[in-house]
């Protein structure tokens, strides 16, 4: 269970912000000049898509500039992981209401997909787009977030959503060698 004082807080300033958004903006230009679509959500709308890219860039960038990483993610399709060789990032954005009540969310989540590698280790990024920074929460190996206490089918496609209070705390992610 993680302590939620061990969460990493990387703060950006309006240039690297920029950076970032910029990069989420090529991702969203290269899936549309090879006709995808976002997997989970199926959104054809570009703003909704775009917005989808900008939450996952900053959660990822946000990663690998913790772990001291050059960020290779966002255009290379090739790599086997978000970050490194073993990391994905799950990212949410802070500010983020329930479609159905219009109400902010209280804990985030950490959502792990059914056909997810359950040796990969997941983070939890929450990414605020007012303040310009993104909240490292905590972590799980993927057989781990896959919990049956924690599969839902109200959240789009159905998924483990495993909550923040129950991952592990940043300062024990393990490093690439260690998983």
């Amino acid at each position: 269970m993680s302590r939620l004082s061990e969460a990493i807080v990387e703060h950006y300033s309006l240039f690297s912000w920029q950076s970032i958004l910029n990069l989420a903006k090529q991702r969203q230009d290269m899936n549309v000049a090879e006709g995808l679509h976002e997997r989970y959500t199926k959104s054809k709308d570009y703003a909704h898509a775009l917005r989808k890219h900008e939450i996952g860039v900053a959660g990822e960038y946000s990663l690998c500039r913790h772990l001291g990483k050059p960020y290779a993610a966002a255009l290379d399709r090739t790599v086997p992981a978000d970050v490194g060789s073993i990391y994905q990032v799950r990212s949410v954005d802070k500010h983020a209401r329930n479609v159905k009540t219009g109400a902010r969310r209280g804990l985030q989540a950490l959502r792990i997909n059914p056909a997810d590698d359950p040796v990969q280790v997941y983070v939890l990024a929450v990414v605020d787009f007012e303040l310009k920074n993104v909240e490292l929460k905590g972590w799980c190996y993927g057989l781990e977030g896959k919990d049956r206490r924690w599969w839902r089918t109200d959240c789009g496609s159905a998924a483990y959503l495993t909550p923040e209070n129950h991952l592990r705390g940043m300062a024990s992610l393990p490093t690439e060698v260690q998983a």
